[in-house]
């Protein structure tokens, strides 16, 4: 899990690097600005992307102290990396 955890981490910084289509006048133009493809990863998958890497498992276990029924919503939440998961392919 840490080394799909990994690669994830990889693919949120270059996502902040890749230039993506926009339409302007009916005409593709592809947007290349730094400011802009950040502020645009971060209106859209980013917070997905973030919480599909945070270790769900092991803080449950630190903040519950074992409480089975209270980590049945951490793992909840880790179907978020299904999300993420889907989205690369």
């Amino acid at each position: 899990n840490r080394l799909i955890d990994c690669i994830f981490v990889k693919d949120m910084i270059l996502v902040f690097f890749l230039k993506f289509p926009r339409y302007v006048a009916m005409k593709e133009v592809w947007v290349r600005n730094r400011g802009e493809l950040a502020l645009h990863y971060l209106k859209g998958w980013f917070i997905i992307d973030l919480l599909s890497i945070i270790p769900f498992e092991h803080l449950g276990d630190l903040a519950l102290g074992g409480q089975e029924e209270k980590l049945k919503t951490f793992r909840l939440l880790r179907l978020l990396r299904i999300l993420r998961v889907l989205r690369v392919a």
